[in-house]
C-alpha cells in the first residue's frame, strides 16, 4: 500500500512540474506574447527559410517574425496556406521568411551569415499581416525575447544575385523603351512641324469662320484647325515676352474666348476694342477670373489680330 502511495505522489509531482513549466505568456501592449521553440530551419524552392516550431500558445494564435532592425516594425512571416496568417495548430506552426525582405541586401551578400529574427506567438492581434505592427509591441518583444539566428546559404546568395541581374536587365529594358518612345515622339513632333510649316498662316483665306457655340459645344471638331472669329476685348494682359493674352466676348452676352498671341505684335489691343482673330483652335481651357472664379472657355492661338 505504501508503494502505491509513493507512486501516486511521484506522479503528482511530475504533473505539477509540467504545469509549472508551461509558458503562460508575457503581457506586452495589451497582448499576450508567447515564446516559440524552433525545431527545424530549411530552405524551400523559393530559397525562403522554411521554419517549423512549437509553442504553448493556444490554437489560432498568430505567429509573427520581426527583424533585428530597430527601425523596422513589420511582420515578416509568410504562410504556406491560403491564409495570410501563420497560426498555431496543436501547439505547432510552419512558416516561411524571405531573406530578401527581412533584411537589407548588403546584410547577406555571402553565405553563412547569421540573420537575427525574433519569432513569437501573439494573441488578440487584429492587424493585417502586411501592416506595420504597433511600435510599443515590437519594442517589448525585442526586449523580452531572444532572436533566432537564420543562416544564409550558398543557394540563397546565388538566388539573390539572379534577382539582381533580372532587375538590372529590366531597368535596361525600360531605359531602351523610354529612349525609343522619346525618338518616336521627336519624329511625331517633326511631322507636326512640317505640316504646320506647309500652311501659310498669313493667308486669311485659309481660316474657317466659326461661332462661339461651335467652339464651346464641339471643341474637338476644330482642335488644331485654322479658324477666325470676332468679338470685343474684355481684358488684355501683356506677358514678360511681349506677347498678349486677351479675353474676348464673342457675342456681347459674356460668351468669352481666351486668345494667346503667337507672335509679338507692335499693336496693343485694349479693353473695348473690336477685334477679329485668325488663329489655331486649342480646344477648351480654364482660367481664373476675379469676378467669376474658374472659367472654362475656347482657346485660340492667334497668328493675326486686327
Amino acid at each position: 500500500m505504501k508503494k502505491y502511495i509513493l507512486l501516486g505522489f511521484s506522479l503528482l509531482i511530475v504533473l505539477f512540474s509540467l504545469t509549472a513549466c508551461k509558458d503562460k505568456g508575457t503581457k506586452i501592449n495589451g497582448h499576450t506574447v508567447y515564446k516559440t521553440e524552433i525545431t527545424s530551419i530549411k530552405t524551400d524552392s523559393d530559397q525562403d527559410w522554411k521554419i517549423t516550431g512549437t509553442t504553448d500558445a493556444p490554437d489560432g494564435t498568430k505567429i509573427l517574425a520581426f527583424s533585428n532592425d530597430k527601425s523596422d516594425y513589420y511582420n515578416w512571416t509568410l504562410s504556406y496556406t491560403d491564409s495570410d496568417w501563420v497560426k498555431v495548430k496543436d501547439g505547432k506552426f510552419k512558416l516561411a521568411v524571405d531573406p530578401t525582405e527581412v533584411t537589407n541586401d548588403d546584410a547577406w551578400d555571402e553565405a553563412n551569415k547569421d540573420i537575427k529574427v525574433t519569432i513569437v506567438a501573439v494573441s488578440e492581434y487584429d492587424k493585417d499581416a502586411d501592416d506595420e505592427a504597433p511600435k510599443a509591441l515590437v519594442k517589448g518583444i525585442r526586449k523580452n525575447f531572444t532572436p533566432e539566428k537564420l543562416t544564409t546559404t550558398k543557394k540563397q546568395v546565388k538566388y539573390k544575385e539572379k534577382l539582381e541581374e533580372e532587375d538590372s536587365d529590366e531597368e535596361d529594358s525600360d531605359s531602351d523603351s523610354s529612349s525609343s518612345e522619346s525618338r518616336d515622339n521627336e519624329d511625331e513632333d517633326t511631322d507636326s512641324e512640317d505640316t504646320d510649316s506647309s500652311v501659310n498662316t498669313s493667308d486669311k483665306s485659309q481660316y474657317q469662320s466659326v461661332t462661339y457655340d461651335q467652339l464651346a459645344r464641339t471643341p474637338d471638331d476644330f482642335k488644331k484647325k485654322l479658324i477666325t472669329i470676332s468679338g470685343t476685348v474684355l481684358q488684355s494682359i501683356v506677358g514678360e515676352d511681349g506677347t498678349t493674352e486677351l479675353i474676348v466676348d464673342t457675342t456681347g452676352n459674356g460668351d468669352v474666348i481666351e486668345v494667346l498671341e503667337m507672335n509679338k505684335s507692335s499693336v496693343r489691343h485694349l479693353e473695348g476694342d473690336s477685334v477679329t482673330i485668325y488663329g489655331v483652335s486649342g480646344g477648351l481651357t480654364s482660367y481664373e477670373s476675379s469676378g467669376s472664379g474658374t472659367v472654362t472657355a475656347p482657346l485660340i492661338g492667334a497668328y493675326i489680330i486686327e
